[in-house]
């Protein structure tokens, strides 16, 4: 066999082919599930407001029991105020009797006033002594006022003092004594109690 190249030279030697592709098959595509029909939903008519009316007879027995409950409180109300005016006159009353047991012109029931001595002192002072007795069942303090006047002439005022007792239970008595200056040298003096009054307890 001759080694000569065959003419126009040895061919390159080709390099070997990839296995041939396995057939290619395009996918398939399924059709979507058909959609429901659209429906426009039924309007519904909103239900109606049905007030309720209450029977004639719950509206008479309501009123009745208005009526019962408005009288029995109209009542109630009268009663508390008769009851609160007796209360604050009571209160009042004894109060008033208190202070006027306590002040004021004693009355002539509840005490004994007695002048002892009644004398144109050696300086021309005018002097009167005695005593005052509590008759009432209330302890008193009193005060005795005493004027003195000239024999001669009633009318006329040489002066007057005041002294005071302490208190004084029932039947229980005690001296007072008053001096007064006199304008002029009166030699001889008339003494009278004008006022004897409530002085505390």
């Amino acid at each position: 066999m001759s080694d000569a190249p065959p003419p126009g030279g040895y061919e390159p030697p080709q390099p070997p082919q990839p296995p041939p592709a396995p057939g290619y098959q395009p996918p398939t595509y399924q059709q979507p599930p058909a959609q429901p029909a659209y429906q426009q939903p039924a309007y519904q008519q909103p239900a109606q407001f049905q007030p309720v009316n209450p029977s004639g007879d719950s509206g008479n027995g309501c009123l009745k029991a208005f009526l019962i409950i408005g009288g029995i409180s109209a009542v109630l109300g009268v009663i508390a105020v008769v009851v609160i005016v007796f209360f604050v006159g009571s209160v009042a009353n004894e109060v008033s009797t208190t202070f006027e047991k306590s002040f004021g012109t004693a009355e002539a029931a509840d005490y004994e006033v007695v002048i002892d001595t009644c004398t144109v002192g050696d300086l021309g002072a005018l002097e009167a002594t005695g005593t005052i007795t509590n008759k009432d069942d209330v302890r008193h303090a009193y005060s005795v006022t005493v004027d003195f006047f000239d024999p001669a002439n009633p009318n006329i005022k040489l002066g007057g003092t005041t002294d005071y007792s302490s208190g004084l239970n029932q039947s229980q008595a005690e001296s007072w004594s008053v001096t007064s200056f006199a304008t002029g040298d009166p030699t001889e003096v008339e003494c009278k109690v004008s006022d004897v009054s409530y002085f505390g307890t």
